[in-house]
């Protein structure tokens, strides 16, 4: 596969129109299944890497892909889960796929993520995608997302208190607290 190998000749590139070493180095890593369930990726398009939105404290990525097809993320620092750091939303009309991922410290971070075609018998996830996403600078106003599912989206809800964090503040002594969530 060209995207784990590339031929120092370029006749054994097997590519209509053979690549550079340079270009093959801007290139994310897919891996089979990425052709399997024929997903492209609309951006980051011919970089490496995730960089931060201008002015935003995350950073994100495009994918087109078929309706049957189920994406879901790995998004981890130092091999360690980054806890509220991605949200996938499917938009179903455009086919695409927005993966958000809000990194809370400096690091290189690694996002992997996965595919699982849901008209298959076996409901299996597979690697699609991996990719980079290297944090220089402390981020202002970091933010974090809740866990929701790809039902939440579906049924178009929206939570509105807490904003932009996946954790609850619970004053000492309270013992309940409120989340608010916009149904249509």
């Amino acid at each position: 596969m060209i995207y784990n190998h590339l031929p120092e000749n370029e006749i054994w590139q097997l590519l209509q129109r053979p690549i550079s070493r340079t270009q093959y180095m801007q290139m994310p890593e897919v891996y089979p299944a990425f052709f399997e369930f024929n997903i492209e990726l609309i951006s980051p398009r011919q970089q490496a890497h995730v960089a931060l939105i201008l002015g935003q404290p995350y950073g994100l990525v495009l994918i087109r892909a078929p309706a049957n097809i189920e994406l879901t993320a790995h998004f981890n620092l130092f091999d360690k889960k980054v806890n509220g750091g991605c949200r996938i939303i499917f938009d179903s009309k455009k086919e695409l796929y927005l993966c958000y991922f809000a990194p809370n410290r400096i690091g290189k971070h690694d996002i992997t993520i996965f595919g699982m075609d849901n008209d298959s018998v076996e409901k299996l996830q597979k690697p699609v995608l991996h990719i980079p996403f290297d944090v220089t600078e402390m981020i202002q106003n970091p933010v974090s997302f809740p866990m929701t599912t790809k039902a939440f989206y579906d049924l178009n809800l929206e939570v509105l208190s807490p904003k932009k964090t996946h954790l609850i503040k619970v004053d000492n002594g309270t013992k309940t607290a409120l989340i608010m969530i916009r149904a249509p």
